[in-house]
């Protein structure tokens, strides 16, 4: 087992205790969003809700040591936490940038990215997601987490893929659920 698989089965160990509330990805739904950044030959991604690392180690590891994953976490506490563990992991391909994700995106460059992962606050996601769009390279993929919670918020949201503004998009019925759109 590698440094990063080990943290990663660390981390899971923790959430399984249920000492503390940590919304991690977890294995079923980290297992798709790793092949999918596999399959499209992911070179840079952006995780937007970096918590303590989770996703960002996963993105680590399928983009290899050449590859670059930027994360943004706004909870000054967590993100010391997530820095732990990428330094645990002995990756040096994860940028980790402190702040609130929709000013971060704001200042990000169009079509830097190849893949985003979109696990904020929820309410956050309609109104990030054309950001999400455009700073993707066309036939970048976005993957938003919880999906298929039935709250407003993601009602909303839902409703805002159907209308295709600048990506096709498709829900993915792992767990709670995984959107799956790309850049057209």
């Amino acid at each position: 087992m590698d440094r990063i698989d080990k943290v990663l089965a660390e981390i899971e160990k923790e959430v399984a205790k249920g000492e503390r509330f940590l919304p991690i990805v977890g294995p079923e739904k980290g297992k798709f969003d790793f092949l999918v950044a596999k399959a499209i030959g992911a070179r840079k991604v952006l995780d937007l809700g970096t918590l303590v690392g989770y996703s960002a180690l996963l993105f680590s590891k399928a983009v290899g040591r050449s590859g670059k994953v930027v994360t943004v976490e706004m909870d000054g506490a967590i993100a010391d936490e997530a820095e732990r563990n990428f330094a645990r992991a002995g990756v040096k391909n994860i940028k980790l940038l402190r702040g609130d994700a929709e000013e971060i995106l704001a200042g990000l460059k169009d079509g830097e990215f190849d893949l985003v992962l979109l696990d904020i606050e929820k309410r956050q996601y309609a109104k990030v997601f054309p950001d999400c769009v455009r700073v993707l390279r066309k036939g970048g993929v976005i993957l938003t987490d919880n999906a298929l919670w039935n709250t407003n918020d993601l009602k909303a949201f839902r409703k805002l893929l159907e209308k295709g503004d600048g990506a096709d998009s498709v829900l993915v019925p792992i767990a709670d659920g995984i959107a799956m759109s790309v850049k057209v």
